[in-house]
């Protein structure tokens, strides 16, 4: 991955308005898409992202760090193409307006060069067509394409399970999504914060996953993750969270988010076998 210039880490902008609901990301001239779209803006502008051309017409708020030519990755929280418990599939994703205005930014900074690729790992018992539809991604394809812009929907799983899709938790095999030759292992060894638990390693656990590859990515020495090549290569990842609850972490956000550039979920231990200690 190229060095890019990145934002501040203590930069928050935040904005709350009571006023503002989610709405179809295509019906542009509604008052909905307006209010939305008004508040998206404040709270780049919050980041002071080409702070000179604020509320101008040229403002370019990614221009500061997504140059002509760049290759980026836009990453939105796409776990699951159902809520488990029957509720709302937009509480478990991103919404795809969130999704919408963010790329009109990125291609107002890279005009028709470059590449961009929207994607995400998706849990490997989801399925990512039924996410696409639901997010509408052929209408993202069509529209930038009609407007002079390529953009790229990528699932980055190595592996999808393959399920009998009336029970949703049967789980009977896998299937390739992405050649091994699109991945690359990358070993944090001590870098990684496993490292400091290593002594655990063999009770290290993730729901419905491979143990023995887990144990062979995670162990005494070696943290590895595999990561789709598209990831490794581009020059800006912009990552878009789905603020939600979780059962372990307490709270979906960025940080949780980058779970989804990894290709296959045994390479991620989620919690240990036994007791605290």
């Amino acid at each position: 991955m190229k060095a890019t210039k990145a934002l501040p880490l203590h930069r928050v902008s935040l904005i709350l308005d009571p006023d503002i609901q989610y709405c179809d990301p295509f019906e542009e001239n509604s008052e909905s898409y307006r209010l939305f779209k008004q508040a998206f803006d404040r709270l780049l502008a919050g980041l002071d992202l080409d702070k000179e051309n604020a509320g101008k017409e040229d403002w370019n708020p990614f221009g500061d760090f997504i140059k002509p030519g760049n290759f980026v990755v836009v990453k939105p929280n796409l776990v699951r193409h159902v809520h488990l418990e029957g509720g709302d599939i937009r509480a478990v994703i991103v919404n795809p307006i969130v999704i919408k205005l963010t790329l009109d930014y990125v291609f107002r900074a890279l005009g028709n060069t470059g590449r961009v690729v929207l994607g995400d790992a998706h849990l490997q018992s989801a399925d990512a067509e039924k996410i696409y539809e639901i997010n509408q991604f052929d209408r993202f394809v069509e529209f930038y394409h009609n407007n002079g812009y390529r953009l790229e929907i990528k699932d980055f799983r190595r592996e999808a399970t393959i399920k009998d899709l009336q029970k949703l938790h049967y789980h009977f095999g896998r299937r390739e999504v992405n050649p091994e030759e699109d991945f690359i292992e990358v070993n944090l060894k001590e870098q990684s914060l496993f490292y400091e638990v290593r002594h655990k390693f063999k009770r290290f656990r993730v729901t419905d996953y491979n143990v023995k590859l887990m144990q062979r990515a995670h162990n005494l020495i070696d943290n590895k993750y595999l990561i789709h090549k598209d990831i490794l290569n581009s020059d800006v990842i912009i990552n878009i969270p789905k603020l939600k609850t979780h059962r372990k972490a307490g709270f979906t956000c960025a940080m949780k988010n980058h779970i989804g550039i990894n290709g296959l979920k045994d390479y991620l231990p989620h919690c240990t076998v036994g007791t605290k200690g």
